[in-house]
């Protein structure tokens, strides 16, 4: 039974000119959540809510099911859930989060929740989701090797047995495949080189669930992690950085051959260009500001300067700095076409 929708609305006015703030005071509670489904319900323009602190997330999921059961269920553009410098890779289910959204959201009509930090990270071209995006299809023609290769240009893990977004695991003729930014994996069963089915299936008990007529491919990862994105990647470093690049453990997998652990901390230097969330917002979008950014923000950028010269005894001289290498300074922020709300 579908709950019963109470009129409590509030008009809100005219939509916000371009560039423009707007600035609404005295909400208490999740009176910011109410406000943001009473911005969508009458503007009919793209929210993206920006949090100061990752935790928040939950929270505003929470409330907008309850504030807006009658809108869509809201992106989300989580952090990468590890910190500046770490040699570790971020998990596979945030960043197929992450690629999940950043492929959704040129188009979205909907709420966006982002944390700030998330929003601040450097990003991926739109061109290198293009590339890497696809469509598979019954009856498509798959030459396996080629595919192979093209899944793990893409960042997918060849395993014995598909349990998270990201693997791949090939048996003769069938493809066991968890795309990323998917709830399911998919069994991909081929006649020759051709896709004869394409079945969801469970990753706990390996068993089938349904047919489907295609299924969707996004990148595995912030990065490309081919021959000639590792050789890029070298260039860039030894361009950026004086010293002996040899004294850095991720110049040296790259060396190697290996994608380096923690390697999305580097994204510049895999790409000529890059992003950030709001490149890839829809122009005519509504970015919300609750409470508390600024002071987020600003201790974002000192954590990240602070972990900087924390890790300088290990990175010596050759790493970058936080504004160039997680975040952009001043200058360097994209100008922003959209509608700006905030709420004190």
């Amino acid at each position: 039974m579908t709950p019963e929708i109470l009129d409590h609305s509030l008009p809100l006015g005219p939509v916000p000119r371009a560039g423009s703030t707007r600035i609404f005071q005295h909400l208490f509670g999740a009176a910011d959540c109410w406000l943001a489904a009473e911005m969508l319900r009458q503007w009919q323009k793209p929210l993206l809510v920006l949090l100061p602190n990752p935790r928040d997330l939950e929270e505003w999921q929470r409330e907008w099911a309850f504030f807006a059961p009658d809108l869509d269920t809201p992106l989300i553009f989580p952090d990468r859930e590890t910190l500046p410098y770490d040699r570790l890779a971020p998990p596979a289910d945030a960043t197929a989060t992450r690629l999940a959204t950043l492929a959704a959201l040129p188009n979205w009509r909907g709420l966006c929740l982002a944390p700030m930090a998330a929003a601040l990270q450097r990003l991926p071209p739109r061109s290198f989701l293009d590339q890497h995006a696809f469509v598979l299809a019954v009856g498509d023609a798959l030459p396996p090797e080629r595919f192979r290769q093209r899944l793990i240009d893409a960042g997918y893990r060849n395993v014995s047995e598909v349990s998270e977004p990201g693997e791949l695991a090939w048996r003769g003729g069938i493809i066991d495949l968890f795309p990323s930014g998917s709830p399911l994996p998919y069994r991909i069963e081929l006649f020759d080189t051709e896709v004869e089915s394409i079945r969801a299936f469970d990753p706990e008990t390996q068993r089938t669930l349904e047919k489907v007529s295609k299924v969707s491919l996004l990148p595995a990862r912030e990065i490309p992690v081919d021959t000639d994105a590792l050789h890029e990647f070298r260039s860039q470093f030894r361009a950026r950085f004086s010293g002996d690049p040899q004294r850095s453990e991720v110049y040296r997998a790259a060396s190697r051959g290996q994608v380096p652990q923690g390697a999305e901390h580097y994204l510049p230097l895999f790409f000529n260009e890059t992003s950030q969330l709001l490149t890839h917002f829809p122009a005519d979008g509504i970015i919300f500001m609750p409470p508390g950014l600024a002071n987020a923000s600003q201790q974002i950028r000192h954590d990240w300067q602070e972990r900087h010269e924390e890790r300088d005894w290990q990175i010596l001289s050759i790493n970058q700095k936080p504004d160039r290498k997680c975040g952009t300074s001043d200058e360097e922020k994209p100008q922003s076409r959209s509608y700006g709300v905030r709420v004190d």
